[in-house]
């Protein structure tokens, strides 16, 4: 009777975990469908992970690395990550301040020399949390060229750094990577380190990132992916630039398996101290009029289906990348890729969305309809999306097109009578109508999310 009572008792032991494998089975099967789809139609090619409660459910790569030689992407690839090199900036100056090297209410000018008259106002805390009113030099004229030669960290800030300020410092969030190249340069001074040996030593070789670091402008790595655009005439290599530039801003290289490390090192409370953890994480600034998304230090801080979310998107020509975690859920989203796609957040939330069990769309390909001009007249007009984005719809000829606030239009395509999508961007434009077939609305689908309008403004 015993030998049974034990036998049992194993029995039911087992079934737990042989229902969870079943599950992440599943799972891991439902993204790999998705992520070919995404291959097919959005022509990716990078790397992935997807972790959940101490699990990798899925670790891998699509697509080549190298075009050329063949060389395929792997969990092991080591991508440029752009501007996910900002959490790394952020928290080498946190650690600097767990020294007592510097603090993130201390002035910027009390470490840039011959600082500008108008940074004096400015902390470091406004670089870490894009307050400081500096404007970005990545918009600036000319800055393609700009990027082709090599910098000293002094150079980088000589030129942006007399340029006039957007607005006062502390008076909004205004993304700027000049901001992280003034950090990094703060990193290399008050440590006494080049900014790329500070992080090797202090998060990458302790952490046991063997596959992350600065990155070179020419980099010889076999397991390093080579940049590239996609457009109609198929895959070309990306333009240069030269790794001195993007600097604390965006300089890294690193590898989906060392993102996770990282994250999970970050969740388990090893990189920092508590307070300061805490520090790096807080909604120190709201982005947009919504209040869902703040900035911490390097972080976004967001909601995705109920659950806190940390992550930031990095770009730089030829590659892309998402780094995402979710923390109290042990759940972790990495996308990497080399082919500078536009569509990584949604990706990223798909992949989501598949981890915690909701909704979400496989990648289709668009086919366009023909409709007579007579049947595109109705669609003109002006549609407000928020207080501050609108969406204005013109009738050129037969063609229709779509202008979001501040941006040129686009030619827009009807796969149905009301339903249009962009060539160049993965986003359709639904039209509303009434009950008397008036068009009085509008819902954007992008990136997995569904935006509604209003008509404000008739057509002609």
């Amino acid at each position: 009777m015993k030998r049974t009572t034990v036998a049992v008792a194993a029995f039911l032991a087992v079934v737990p975990l042989v229902c969870h494998a079943a599950a992440q089975k599943g799972t891991r099967a439902k993204i790999d469908q998705y992520m070919h789809a995404a291959v097919k139609v959005d022509h990716f090619m990078g790397a992935i992970l997807v972790a959940k409660g101490g699990h990798v459910v899925i670790a891998k790569g699509y697509g080549m690395a190298d075009l050329k030689d063949r060389v395929p992407n792997r969990p092991d690839t080591e991508f440029r990550i752009g501007s996910v090199t900002k959490q790394f900036t952020a928290t080498a100056i946190l650690m600097l301040q767990n020294r007592g090297k510097l603090n993130v209410e201390d002035p910027v000018c009390k470490y840039v020399p011959k600082c500008p008259k108008d940074w004096r106002p400015i902390k470091l805390s406004n670089l870490l949390t894009h307050t400081s009113g500096i404007p970005n030099l990545t918009a600036f004229k000319g800055f393609d060229k700009f990027t082709k030669k090599p910098h000293t960290p002094t150079q980088v800030l000589d030129y942006f750094k007399n340029r006039p300020l957007d607005f006062k410092p502390g008076a909004k969030f205004s993304y700027s990577n000049s901001n992280y190249e003034v950090l990094g340069y703060i990193v290399q001074k008050v440590s006494g380190e080049p900014y790329k040996t500070f992080l090797r030593q202090h998060i990458f070789g302790p952490l046991g990132m063997k596959n992350s670091g600065y990155d070179s402008s020419h980099p010889t790595a076999k397991n390093h992916a080579k940049g590239y655009t996609h457009s109609k005439d198929g895959y070309k290599p990306a333009e240069y630039v030269n790794m001195t530039v993007p600097y604390g801003a965006g300089a890294l290289y690193s590898t989906v398996q060392d993102l996770y490390t990282w994250d999970r090192a970050l969740e388990a409370g090893k990189v920092l101290p508590k307070p300061l953890h805490e520090e790096m994480f807080a909604p120190h600034v709201a982005i947009g009029k919504s209040g869902n998304r703040h900035y911490g230090y390097g972080w976004d801080i967001s909601t995705e289906f109920g659950y806190k979310r940390y992550s930031h998107n990095g770009g730089i020509p030829g590659f892309t990348s998402l780094n995402s975690w979710f923390p109290g859920q042990h759940a972790y989203v990495i996308v990497l890729d080399n082919t500078t796609s536009p569509d990584i957040s949604a990706i990223g939330q798909a992949l989501t969305a598949i981890l915690f069990g909701r909704k979400y769309s496989i990648p289709r390909p668009f086919k366009a309809i023909s409709l007579p001009p007579k049947d595109l007249e109705k669609f003109v007009g002006k549609y407000r999306i928020t207080p501050r984005f609108a969406i204005t719809i013109s009738l050129d000829g037969d063609q229709l097109k779509a202008q979001p606030t501040g941006q040129a239009a686009d030619p827009i395509y009807p796969e149905s009578k009301d339903r249009f999508f962009l060539k160049d961007v993965r986003a359709e434009i639904e039209f509303v109508t009434n009950a008397k077939g008036e068009v009085t609305g509008v819902v954007l689908h992008q990136n997995g999310h569904q935006i509604s309008g209003h008509k404000v403004k008739q057509g002609p």
